[in-house]
């Protein structure tokens, strides 16, 4: 971690890198970012939603956590893993 790291200033946002300016665009003002601040960025790259590896890919997000959790229990009980 950086020596001035401060617990309260985390931040999540979405950005788009540009190549050609080597700059990444956020999506929305990051709230409490003042002009020229100097930040630290995590990248963490999304899935492509056509990774043949992962054809189920494009669909996450499209639950709800409850209803996610009630899918995984049905999974579950039609499909029981060892444990």
């Amino acid at each position: 971690m950086c020596p001035s790291y401060d617990e309260g200033m985390n931040r999540l946002f979405n950005a788009t890198y540009d190549a050609k300016e080597r700059v990444f665009r956020v999506d929305d003002a990051p709230e409490g970012v003042v002009d020229g601040a100097t930040v630290t960025l995590l990248a963490l790259e999304s899935p492509k939603d056509d990774d043949p590896a992962r054809p189920w890919i494009k669909f996450r997000g499209c639950l709800s956590e409850e209803n996610g959790a009630e899918l995984a229990a049905l999974i579950e009980e039609m499909f029981p893993t060892e444990k």
